[in-house]
């Protein structure tokens, strides 16, 4: 990991609180890897709680507790006072349903995803029982879910199933999804969360 040198400790709350979950079910940090290089595990051979506690994470939160930032990632703050405790389990879960895209967004980051002779994540559409398994294993302590990252989630080929089930998982706690808005989103215009490109106004099946 190649890092840049800046002023004053830094601190990233995707390493805090946050599970990134790409669409081959590697799990990386935050929103900036758009090649799928950073993995702490895969939650298809390793459990949730294996990746949260992979050392790794240590690694990389003490780096910028040093100052030294994540190579092509700016999600970093600077922290004043005390440093912000890494939670014992996710409280918040990303999750990148498929890579595919049906749009073409100007940027380095999607000219690969959408070239067809790059391969930039092993499988692109996370499987449903692997969804559910994730689900599973954090129903006690996520508090938010969002369906995003690279890729438009309701191309997945089961869209709808991952909307109810995070739903169905929702029922009954204080856990809050964006199932709703991307439901939406099959009627609406949509925004592109990497880019701030519109999306083309569809119509509902």
């Amino acid at each position: 990991m190649r890092v840049a040198e800046t002023a004053g400790r830094l601190s990233c709350e995707y390493l805090s609180d946050t599970l990134t979950v790409l669409c081959d079910g590697n799990v990386t940090c935050g929103l900036d890897d758009p090649n799928g290089t950073r993995s702490f595990g895969n939650i298809k051979v390793s459990s949730v709680d294996a990746i949260w506690r992979d050392i790794r994470y240590g690694e990389r939160k003490q780096r910028l507790t040093e100052g030294r930032t994540c190579d092509g990632c700016s999600l970093h703050h600077v922290v004043q006072g005390v440093m912000p405790e890494r939670v014992s389990a996710p409280r918040r879960l990303i999750v990148e349903a498929t890579v595919v895209c049906n749009i073409r967004c100007q940027n380095d980051a999607c000219f690969k995803n959408n070239d067809p002779s790059e391969q930039t994540r092993a499988s692109r559409f996370l499987p449903l029982d692997v969804f559910k398994s994730l689900l599973d294993q954090t129903a006690s302590g996520v508090e938010f879910t969002w369906f995003l990252n690279y890729g438009e989630p309701f191309l997945h080929p089961q869209a709808e199933d991952l909307r109810v089930r995070r739903s169905t998982a929702c029922v009954g706690s204080a856990r809050r999804s964006v199932s709703s808005a991307f439901r939406r989103r099959l009627c609406s215009g949509a925004t592109c969360s990497s880019t701030g490109t519109t999306r083309p106004r569809r119509s509902p099946t």
